[in-house]
């Protein structure tokens, strides 16, 4: 769960708003339960309809959360400031 907090709060740009950051938190738990799922699975056991129903419903809850953070992450800032200045700055001149 750490290791999907920590790369969602970096997809978001590290400072992540309080919706965001429920978002990030929801994602984590989904994250949990469709691993959990998945270890089922690749352990050979029978899963009953019931397993299978939620597997479907944590997955598909999973996608809709990741989906509503947005699939690209927000621009970063220049590492220096004034750099698109003047970058801006450099156009007109030419």
């Amino acid at each position: 769960m750490r290791r999907v907090r920590a790369e969602l709060t970096d997809h978001v740009g590290g400072s992540p708003t309080a919706p965001q950051r429920l978002l990030i938190e929801r994602a984590a738990i989904l994250a949990l339960r469709c691993a959990q799922i998945d270890a089922a699975i690749l352990a050979d056991k029978a899963l009953s309809l019931h397993d299978n129903n939620h597997a479907i419903a944590w997955h598909n809850a999973y996608r809709r959360t990741i989906a509503a953070l947005g699939p690209e992450p927000p621009p970063r800032p220049p590492s220096d400031p004034l750099a698109a200045i003047r970058a801006l700055a450099g156009e007109k001149a030419a």
